[in-house]
């Protein structure tokens, strides 16, 4: 894929005022962002080589010892040589600039604070990009064997995708998990429980143990019995006739 100018390009209208409104938020939050760490590469496979993107060598040396979470340039140059080896899709060639970079950009954005989070950023990269290779032939396949080969694979790699950001949001919080509930409202006549709760869904207390029920239950067996129903007033008989 290549971005740019081409021929016939002239031809498409300029940019309306919403395009111009949308462009002008898009470079503001661009601007915001850190420029990630790339390089030149050249060379092909078995003598590949890269270099700065600019003059500035010492400056770059530290934008990839940044991006890679480490001030040891051993541990930098390994594994950016584990990263470039990994995301080679075709035998025998060297990986295309774009891949590379695209592959710093994805390390960079999880900006690792030490070389464990940076091995997990680096296998992250590796595994999304032959997920994304997968995907790709399972949709060029025409037997349906290969589609559930290729498929079940990018399937899987997606799955370790997930668990390998998991473990590095995991590894930042400290491995703790915390359980924050708000707004906890008691109504009248209602108790809150704070503590274990049955399996059954209610709480592992004695009813002698809870702070008001002796003093309920004394008062329910001194309270006057309420009759269901009245009972009907006297009425008076009525004489008839017939009892005269």
């Amino acid at each position: 894929m290549t971005t740019g100018m081409k021929a016939g390009d002239t031809d498409r209208p300029a940019p309306n005022g919403r395009d111009k409104a949308a462009i002008a938020r898009a470079s503001a939050r661009v601007l915001q962002r850190h420029k990630r760490a790339s390089v030149d590469v050249e060379g092909e496979a078995g003598s590949l080589s890269v270099a700065p993107p600019h003059t500035d060598l010492s400056g770059h040396h530290r934008q990839m010892l940044d991006a890679f979470g480490t001030p040891s340039a051993d541990f930098m140059t390994a594994t950016f040589s584990q990263l470039v080896t990994t995301i080679t899709n075709r035998a025998n060639a060297a990986p295309d600039e774009s891949e590379i970079n695209a592959a710093l950009a994805m390390i960079g954005g999880a900006e690792p604070a030490n070389e464990v989070e940076a091995l997990i950023a680096v296998q992250m990269a590796a595994t999304h990009s032959l997920a994304m290779v997968m995907l790709g032939r399972a949709r060029r396949v025409e037997q349906l064997n290969q589609l559930e080969a290729q498929g079940g694979l990018a399937v899987k790699l997606l799955r370790t995708f997930a668990l390998q950001a998991e473990a590095l949001a995991k590894m930042r919080r400290g491995g703790g998990q915390t359980v924050r509930v708000e707004h906890v409202h008691v109504h009248a006549g209602g108790q809150a429980i704070v503590g274990n709760v049955a399996p059954g869904g209610g709480a592992g207390l004695k009813s002698e143990d809870q702070p008001h029920a002796k003093q309920d239950a004394n008062t329910v067996a001194d309270a006057p019995l309420t009759p269901l129903r009245r009972a009907h007033p006297v009425r008076e008989r009525v004489l008839r006739a017939s009892d005269a």
